[in-house]
């Protein structure tokens, strides 16, 4: 960027920065993913694929999920609808890592 154009371009928002750190994470781990399944099978991965392991990596991140549910007072039981829906649970999820959880 030009000297001449500061000032006319709008700059990231540290919220903006967030997400957009976000978002390429997701990508990265999606494209890994891809990956894995592609060397496990032998072919390329497929949405049903993905959907399969992300599902699995759920499950098996229960009692973390459970952990932080409890950490943040959430009552409802953790179904797939609570885990993606809940607000405060995504908001627990997605921000970085509270040390007093641990």
């Amino acid at each position: 960027m030009y000297l001449r154009e500061i000032g006319r371009v709008t700059l990231l928002t540290a919220a903006d920065e967030r997400r957009l750190a976000q978002a390429l994470g997701s990508g990265k781990h999606v494209e890994k993913l891809e990956k894995d399944i592609t060397e496990e099978t032998g072919r390329p991965a497929q949405a049903s694929d993905l959907v399969r392991r992300f599902l699995t990596r759920i499950r098996e991140s229960n009692e973390l999920i459970e952990a932080l549910a409890d950490h943040m007072a959430i009552e409802d039981s953790m179904t797939l609808k609570v885990l993606l829906t809940d607000e405060k649970l995504r908001a627990g999820i997605d921000s970085e890592l509270d040390v007093e959880m641990l």
